[in-house]
């Protein structure tokens, strides 16, 4: 009777509500303990079993609130608890106190339901190992009181090998083993590689036909995390399986870009598997995959409401959940985990397909928040606010792009020269500029003056540089203007002056060009090295490739001496400086992509000899890319 009823589909009509409740609930449990398949005698197919949308109803138990992000509750909930009565709710308030960072607390419920004589000896095992792990976390995140001290010390001494001996019978034999051995995690790490190895070759090989190495994948990381949560393993969760989650998200990014006839591929995101995502990826992991497979948007295939709304409460709690971190200084593993979840929910968010309203709601409280945080440091935020803009650029407001503007100037920790210029390219493609007040103006400039005279990297330079080409106001522009000429008549820097002239903050000066010239001609007359850093089959310099940019955009004279230099210098530059007159015998097509800048592409459109030497080359070379890909963008398409 229970395999015909496990047998019928998820949302099958027909059955009490009653009865379907327990049927769901059977098969939540056996999920949970990564049993994913029943099987009958004499039956040849086996039934395979999958929760259904945990979203409907709005439990309140401690883990549903934490999977909600109902972090308000949890911290109320936590303030004073009383023990539950059933020794897995005991276990499970353990686990949601250790995801807080009260590892105290999770000790003591520990030890109570290890005082209850009715427990298994698979919990008692998982007690001791929890035990453990709340000792290392003791002894690294608490302040080392001398309570704190006495409570680590024998909780350190446990030996895990002695309990699993001791609990060992034979019926659980191989339950115990595989709690002490890690396989819940080791098998499935197999899976999961086996899995995004298959994924792999399919997005290679451009496969069509039906695979089902996807679902599979999906399966076996949703139990994993389902199999942690729901008997509250104290792993480092968001982290302890980051090689397993790094696989994973590489399978599901293969399989998004799977070709399209691939049956089986990953085609949206569900409310679950975002779940999933939220409560075990670092955000690190989605920008790498994301960013090698070239995802721009991924569709949903369910009104993704269960994520709206815990995005919405990250936000909508924040100003309690930083009160709590600020009253438990201490406590900086709660801070860490929302730190990562906040960050990670920002990447999901930056690949879901939205209106634009959404979005630039979404950014509104993103702006927000980091205005009023006071718990991390930013430079992670960086990286969260970049990968939103850049995968989000053309749909963000105007006023959006204020909003990141303004918190780049208020933030001190926001003021990364990256997050300005992808400001700057897109106020730029859209022929638009930043109004800053007088105060936000004098802010800036007081900040990036002072860096651009006492650091030794060229973050306040090329601040500098981007703020300028977003101004609306040319009073302002000239201050900058007038500082950038000050300081390179005073200490001439090659660098900075190629920066700020390519920009457009000063027009060159016959005293500036001398002594850039001047800079060039010492660089080549110390004659090629041998590049340690790179295999290229020519000879390069990134300093004198700029003085060509700089060159082909002003139209400058290079005095005969240097020319002879550079001609000397390597073949590449010989051909850079006259390229109707090179003898095309000695031409190397890898030069077309040293440096590809706008306008060494207008000196490669003006030259009639590259064409005529590129035109019958890449009917004859099909399999030289670079050059085919330089042949397209110079001739084929509009700037």
């Amino acid at each position: 009777e229970l395999y015909e009823l496990l047998e019928k589909p998820f949302d099958h009509a027909g059955l009490p509500e009653d009865l379907e409740e327990k049927r769901q609930a059977i098969i939540l449990h056996l999920w949970n303990n990564q049993l994913y398949q029943v099987s009958k005698e004499f039956v040849t197919n086996a039934v395979s079993l999958k929760p259904g949308n945990t979203d409907k109803a709005e439990c309140t138990c401690l883990l549903c609130l934490y999977k909600r992000f109902d972090f308000a509750a949890i911290i109320e909930k936590l303030d004073n608890p009383e023990i539950p009565e059933k020794a897995e709710n005991i276990a499970r308030l353990a686990f949601i106190q250790y995801v807080m960072g009260k590892h105290l607390d999770a000790v003591k419920s520990l030890k109570a339901l290890e005082a209850k004589g009715e427990i298994s000896q698979q919990m008692k095992y998982l007690v001791k190992s929890n035990l453990k792990r709340l000792a290392w976390l003791l002894d690294y995140y608490d302040e080392q009181t001398q309570d704190v001290k006495e409570l680590a010390a024998p909780l350190l001494s446990i030996d895990l090998l002695q309990e699993h001996d001791l609990l060992e019978n034979t019926y659980n034999k191989e339950v115990l083993e595989w709690l002490h051995e890690s396989k819940f995690y080791n098998e499935i790490m197999y899976e999961v590689r086996q899995c995004t190895t298959e994924i792999r070759d399919l997005y290679n090989s451009k496969s069509s036909g039906n695979h089902e190495a996807t679902r599979e994948l999906l399966e076996w990381f949703e139990g994993l995390s389902d199999f942690i949560h729901q008997n509250g393993i104290m792993l480092n969760l968001g982290g302890f399986q980051e090689p397993l989650a790094s696989t994973f998200i590489e399978g599901i990014c293969a399989s998004i870009k799977c070709n399209s006839h691939l049956s089986g591929r990953f085609v949206g995101l569900s409310n679950r598997f975002v779940e999933v995502v939220l409560l075990n990826i670092h955000p690190e992991i989605i920008y790498k995959y994301a960013n090698r497979y070239k995802i721009k948007k991924i569709p949903a295939v369910e009104a993704l409401t269960g994520f709206h709304k815990k995005w919405r409460l990250l936000f909508l709690q924040f100003p309690t959940i930083q009160a709590y971190h600020l009253a438990n200084d201490s406590n900086k593993m709660f801070s860490e985990r929302y730190e990562r979840i906040l960050y990670t929910t920002m990447a999901v968010f930056s690949l879901v397909e939205t209106t634009d309203a959404e979005l630039n709601e979404f950014c509104s409280f993103v702006i927000q928040l980091f205005k009023e945080q006071k718990m991390f440091h930013e430079y992670k935020a960086v990286s969260a606010i970049l990968f939103l803009i850049d995968k989000n650029k053309k749909n963000l407001s105007t006023e959006t792009i204020k909003g990141f503007t303004e918190l780049w100037l208020t933030s001190p920790g926001m003021r990364s020269p990256r997050l300005l210029n992808l400001i700057a390219d897109i106020v730029d493609e859209r022929e638009e500029k930043i109004d800053l007040t007088e105060d936000q103006f004098k802010q800036a400039t007081d900040y990036f003056f002072s860096i651009s005279e006492t650091n030794n990297t060229n973050d306040g330079w090329d601040s500098i540089c981007e703020l300028f080409r977003v101004l609306s106001s040319e009073e302002q522009k000239k201050v900058i203007t007038e500082y950038a000429l000050n300081k390179l008549q005073s200490n001439f820097n090659a660098g900075d002056y190629y920066e700020a002239i390519m920009y457009g903050v000063i027009q060159p000066t016959d005293e500036l060009n001398t002594l850039y010239l001047q800079f060039v001609e010492d660089i080549v007359s110390m004659k090629p090295r041998e590049q340690f850093w790179w295999n290229d089959e020519f000879f390069h310099d990134r300093r004198v490739d700029q003085f060509f940019n700089y060159y082909f955009k002003f139209k400058i004279s290079i005095p005969d001496h240097l020319r002879k230099l550079l001609k000397e210098f390597d073949p590449y530059y010989d051909w850079l400086l006259d390229m109707e007159d090179f003898d095309y015998k000695n031409f190397n097509p890898k030069w077309l992509q040293n440096y590809f800048s706008y306008y060494f592409k207008q000196e490669y459109r003006n030259s009639k000899r590259l064409k005529e030497f590129l035109q019958p080359y890449i009917k004859d070379n099909f399999d030289d890319a670079d050059a085919q890909r330089v042949f397209m963008f110079t001739y084929g398409y509009e700037d």
